[in-house]
């Protein structure tokens, strides 16, 4: 929440397809209209029962995507499909603590 005017700010000219960000520090006392971000549909996976983490993947409205929660598990990340040019494409944000195990990445 410390830097959510920056974001707005910096992304109000430049407009990229997706924003992710890691450690987002965000929880249940946050709701999804304090962190909108114009033009963007946002997504969020908060860390449970810890503080810090977390992750956000912010997309622009006019871009077709489908959020695939089927990928979700008990880390932090969020996955999106989107189709552009007739390619499709995978796009994640995902966040790993310093003191959880590399195997996360084996998922």
């Amino acid at each position: 929440m410390a830097h959510i005017d920056e974001l707005r700010l910096t992304f109000q000219d430049i407009r990229p397809l997706f924003i992710g960000i890691s450690e987002t520090w965000l929880d249940d006392s946050i709701s999804d209209s304090e962190i909108e971000v114009s033009g963007y549909s946002e997504y969020r996976h908060d860390r449970k029962n810890r503080r810090g983490g977390g992750v956000a993947l912010y997309v622009l409205e006019k871009v077709k995507h489908t959020v695939r929660r089927d990928l979700e598990d008990d880390f932090e990340a969020i996955w999106i499909e989107m189709q552009l040019n007739k390619v499709k494409y995978l796009i994640g944000c995902v966040y790993r603590a310093p003191d959880e195990s590399l195997e996360v990445f084996d998922y």
